[in-house]
């Protein structure tokens, strides 16, 4: 995984990786296991605080709850670079 990139842009942005599991292999929709977002950098959103873990020298702001759209429901994991990533 790439975690150095370059960003100049001003407003609101964020650089993330968005992981879907589920628990069967489907092609096509909305998996239905759980989502892990990785923040590596942000601009005017995204959730901080909470506790704060280590991943491979890098801290990270996590984050956990059910999210849940159109009917459907599943965990979200979300892990926020504590100082965010750059090039």
């Amino acid at each position: 995984m790439c975690g150095r990139f370059e960003h100049v842009a001003a407003g609101v942005w964020a650089a993330s990786y968005d992981n879907w599991f589920d628990r069967v292999r489907h092609t096509g929709g909305q998996a239905r296991g759980a989502e892990i977002m990785i923040w590596l950098s942000s601009r005017g959103f995204g959730a901080r605080g909470g506790q704060v873990v280590t991943v491979r020298r890098v801290r990270y702001h996590l984050a956990h709850w059910v999210a849940s759209h159109h009917g459907r429901k599943w965990t979200y994991v979300q892990f926020n670079r504590v100082r965010p990533t750059g090039g």
